[in-house]
């Protein structure tokens, strides 16, 4: 089955007389691949591992109680997942009157 679309990794082989497809399913996966994407996750790596994860857990903690503290004083119904705020994520449910 010939490809539909073409670009990316898709072609095999490319020479002045065409290309050879690659073989499936990579003939099918038309596109460039998410190389922005890879260099700025490696640069965030980077600089997370410069600035010391240590002091981003301790920041994650810190933001954590504050957003549980303040959430505490609205006046509503919240039920907070305490252990989400430990692990960099926040859920809530929320009640409503009427």
């Amino acid at each position: 089955m010939p490809p539909w679309m073409g670009g990316g990794e898709m072609i095999q082989d490319v020479t002045l007389e065409g290309s050879t497809y690659a073989p499936p399913p990579g003939r099918f996966e038309a596109g460039t691949p998410a190389i922005g994407e890879a260099i700025g996750l490696g640069a965030a790596c980077e600089y997370l591992m410069e600035l010391g994860m240590d002091k981003v857990h301790a920041f994650e903690q810190e933001m954590g109680d504050y957003l549980y503290a303040e959430l505490s004083k609205v006046n509503a119904s919240f039920k907070f997942n305490r252990f989400c705020f430990e692990m960099g994520d926040f859920t809530y449910t929320r009640s409503c009157p009427g």
